[in-house]
């Protein structure tokens, strides 16, 4: 991994993190503000991770797929998360 794709990760990553938040089912998407962005950015590596087991050769400038399927991966991975960690914002 060059350092360009490096800085990619952790940009979108970060953005894909946030964006995932808010898209947490309901009032699930409490969780902590680091945790929100590490799971976009891991996301981001694993999806990538993911298009190379399925084939994906990286071409070089930019790749569609690689593209949507990391960031999809990543938006999975904040949802999980949001969903088995976050607590209700409800008062009982």
């Amino acid at each position: 991994m060059d350092l360009g794709t490096i800085l990619f990760y952790l940009i979108v990553g970060t953005v894909v993190g946030l964006l995932g938040k808010f898209v947490a089912p309901g009032n699930r998407d409490n969780i902590p503000f680091w945790l929100t962005i590490i799971c976009g950015i891991g996301g981001m590596w694993l999806g990538d991770v993911i298009y190379r087991a399925f084939g994906g050769d990286g071409s070089r400038g930019l790749d569609w797929i690689q593209g949507l399927v990391t960031v999809l991966t990543a938006a999975v991975l904040v949802m999980l998360a949001a969903t088995v960690t976050g607590r209700s914002r409800a008062k009982a």
